[in-house]
């Protein structure tokens, strides 16, 4: 974690709201990459990222090591989104599954001093990550972001989501074949 986040960190627990403001800004949107790789639905992956937030800020206190902080807001919001996904079945609420990752989620494509083809090529490769991705089962799905976009270790994301570090070194390899599989017919 970078000495930055620890020290927002330890201005948090002592009651700073601006410090707190900027740990947020900081994680907001990998936190929400993380609740929408669960709940594919921009409105719902939002309320997570507010709960999350919200409840990190209850627990700020409770927070014993700043080296496992991101872990922990990622854990708490994977579990927010799992809870929120089981609450939604319950009630029987369809989630569109072939809604496209918003604008905020998606990686900056377009290069200011590119040819249009080169722009239009790089759309079509987002097109089919997106879809790829979008196919994953989701502990392969969550794995990838994790890994890939969240840039966690294989160690903290098997302790975000309580499983062996095998089993996310298996969903990584699978899941980066697969895409590997799609891009190579794109080439």
């Amino acid at each position: 974690m970078s000495a930055k986040l620890v020290a927002l960190l330890k201005s948090a627990k002592t009651g700073d709201i601006k410090a707190f403001e900027q740990i947020v800004r900081i994680l907001e949107r990998r936190v929400y990459m993380t609740a929408y790789a669960i709940i594919p639905d921009p409105d719902e992956a939002m309320d997570i990222v507010q709960e999350t937030f919200v409840k990190l800020y209850n627990h700020l206190k409770r927070i014993r090591s700043e080296a496992g902080f991101k872990c922990f807001v990622f854990k708490m919001a994977t579990n927010c989104a799992i809870d929120r996904k089981r609450r939604l079945k319950r009630k029987k609420i369809s989630l569109s599954e072939d809604e496209t990752v918003p604008a905020s989620v998606e990686i900056e494509l377009s290069r200011r001093n590119e040819s249009p083809d080169k722009d239009v090529e790089r759309r079509e490769l987002l097109k089919i990550v997106q879809a790829v991705v979008d196919e994953l089962p989701p502990r392969q799905k969550l794995c990838l972001i994790l890994a890939d976009l969240d840039g966690l270790s294989k160690k903290e994301i098997a302790k975000t989501l309580g499983c062996p570090q095998g089993t996310v070194r298996s969903n990584l390899h699978i899941a980066r074949l697969k895409l590997r599989r799609a891009l190579k017919d794109f080439r």
